[in-house]
């Protein structure tokens, strides 16, 4: 399940103080994907009682690019490059991003016996100038 969350994501879902559940962390956009760090999951890997959701909060003035689309991999090891997408989003829009409508939150699927979740945003076009950053992280609702 997909969903997008309000403009006052910062204020009802700011980042934890666990910097361990932060896997991009206001990193600029250019012309690659954002690849976050693994987030070893332990024993709340998905399929816990407490449901998990993806968090991804763009801010800044994003400019040359036309629009990112954020997903959640998970694995089994966690290796760089082994990384399998469960979800993603549609595209958000230069536009969206730049309207402070482009704070996303996706739920993570149980039932994937994947220990490891990394998040990405996979940036249309080449973003330029440095200052549209994203910053995503994991939590429970």
């Amino acid at each position: 399940m997909l969903s997008k969350i309000g403009t006052d994501i910062r204020a009802r879902y700011a980042p934890p103080v666990d910097a361990a559940s932060v896997s991009l962390d206001a990193v600029a956009l250019a012309g690659a994907a954002l690849n976050g760090s693994f987030i070893d999951l332990g024993s709340a890997a998905p399929g816990a009682p407490t449901k998990l959701y993806a968090y991804f909060n763009p801010a800044g003035v994003f400019a040359g690019g036309t629009s990112v689309v954020f997903s959640v991999e998970m694995d089994a090891d966690g290796v760089a490059g082994s990384g399998l997408t469960v979800r993603s989003t549609e595209a958000v829009t230069l536009a969206k991003l730049n309207s402070g409508d482009g704070h996303t939150r996706i739920e993570i699927p149980s039932g994937k016996g994947l220990r490891y979740l990394r998040l990405v945003a996979t940036p249309s076009g080449t973003f330029t100038g440095g200052l549209g950053k994203i910053t995503a992280w994991i939590g429970s609702e």
